[in-house]
């Protein structure tokens, strides 16, 4: 058997770590070392880094025949560079990633493995991802992929939703030829390196759900303006991809993802930042209202009182139980 190395970045991430970890130590390819990543901060987080540490050195005391290894970073560097010193410190043929809140399905390596070995003119690998909401035992269909057919295009122009970042799996001599994850990315980082990866190697995918997100509608939104930077620097990066975009006479299409994107993050503004923002984004501002009122409900755990409101024809996607 090859290995593989699973590299799984946390942040503040302890309370599902366990579950991560185990969905790696119950795959049904055996062949595995689990490389963690702590990206807490000791002096400032040191809350979320013991226990973190405790969680994990956990599993480094009970396991045995599998490899875990635990870096733990001096300072807060973000999510890239996690997955960066991840790389950095992989012994596997392959290498595949997962999120400290996401979980694998217990065939998602195996399945993963034997693609990319009976299909050697690919580099990479991708699925279908099922999501739950955070303490939620139902599964929902997250993506609905067709093929990798032009796999950078699609990113951007959000026809193809990968899902997570736990999502890549691929060749450790393909990940060496293109380099690492960009640390100036805060947000996007999963689709600027996808953007990059399938622009100069293909990218296979599995009709099969692999792997579980889990998801959380109001904790979890970026900040606009971070946001707003990655993605400026994304499209500075994918110019050649953004243009060939513009050729086929989808740019309209580009457009509107771009105002997907950023609708929940500019609801969270105030409104005088809103009004400043939302035209450039070709966001609706009756939507933007909708979803500012709904997320102060939530906030305030009285949503449930106004149904009425998540039954507006504004196609907003609501999962209310």
């Amino acid at each position: 058997m090859e290995l593989v190395s699973i590299i799984i970045p946390t942040f503040k991430g302890y309370s599902n770590l366990s579950r991560a970890i185990e969905s790696c130590l119950d795959q049904s390819y055996k062949d595995i070392e689990i490389i963690i990543v702590d990206d807490n901060i000791k002096k400032i987080s040191q809350i979320d880094y013991l226990k973190t540490k405790k969680v994990v050195e956990k599993y480094i005391n009970i396991t045995k025949g599998m490899s875990i290894r635990y870096i733990v970073h001096d300072d807060n560097k973000g999510g890239s560079a996690a997955r960066n010193t991840g790389i950095k410190n992989a012994n596997g043929k392959y290498i595949c990633f997962l999120d400290d809140d996401d979980f694998y399905l217990k065939d998602r390596v195996k399945k993963s493995v034997m693609y990319l070995q009976n299909n050697l003119g690919d580099s990479g690998v991708i699925c279908q991802v099922l999501s739950t909401l955070d303490n939620s035992r139902r599964l929902n269909k997250l993506t609905s992929l067709t093929d990798s057919y032009n796999l950078n295009e699609k990113l951007l122009l959000n026809t193809m939703y990968i899902g997570t970042g736990s999502n890549l799996f691929f060749r450790k001599e393909s990940v060496d030829s293109i380099g690492y994850f960009d640390e100036t990315f805060v947000r996007f980082q999963d689709i600027e390196y996808m953007i990059k990866f399938s622009e100069k190697l293909t990218v296979g995918m599995i009709d099969e759900y692999l792997i579980v997100k889990s998801t959380n509608e109001t904790n979890n939104l970026p900040n606009f303006f971070i946001l707003q930077k990655s993605w400026e620097v994304l499209k500075i990066n994918s110019e050649e991809t953004l243009n060939q975009i513009k050729k086929n006479g989808n740019f309209d299409l580009f457009i509107k993802s771009q105002s997907e994107i950023f609708i929940y993050p500019l609801a969270l503004l105030p409104w005088n930042e809103i009004i400043k923002n939302y035209t450039f984004y070709k966001v609706s501002i009756i939507k933007l209202f909708v979803i500012k009122l709904k997320l102060y409900l939530s906030k305030y755990k009285i949503y449930k009182k106004v149904k009425w409101l998540y039954k507006s024809k504004l196609n907003i996607k609501i999962d209310l139980k």
